[in-house]
């Protein structure tokens, strides 16, 4: 998969994870995706909008930034 493929198929994944209800690690399970490459991506384009000007305030902070209510605890 392409670099570009690569970032489309997480930015599709990240805005039907952004639909849900669902916790990231839900449905990722869900989707059969991996959690720590969910997270990576959402992170990473999160980043890249900030970065590009596209998020304004409201959008920022409808974005779940927190992390999943299921007890799992990234310590990087």
């Amino acid at each position: 998969m392409k670099s570009q493929e690569r970032q489309q198929f997480w930015q599709q994944h990240v805005d039907a994870w952004q639909a849900s209800d669902l916790s990231g690690a839900a449905f990722c399970k869900q989707h059969e995706l991996n959690y720590a490459q969910f997270n990576y991506w959402r992170k990473k384009l999160l980043l890249q909008r900030l970065i590009q000007g596209l998020l304004d305030l409201q959008e920022l902070l409808s974005w779940r930034l927190a992390q999943p209510k299921m007890g799992l605890h990234c310590i990087c």
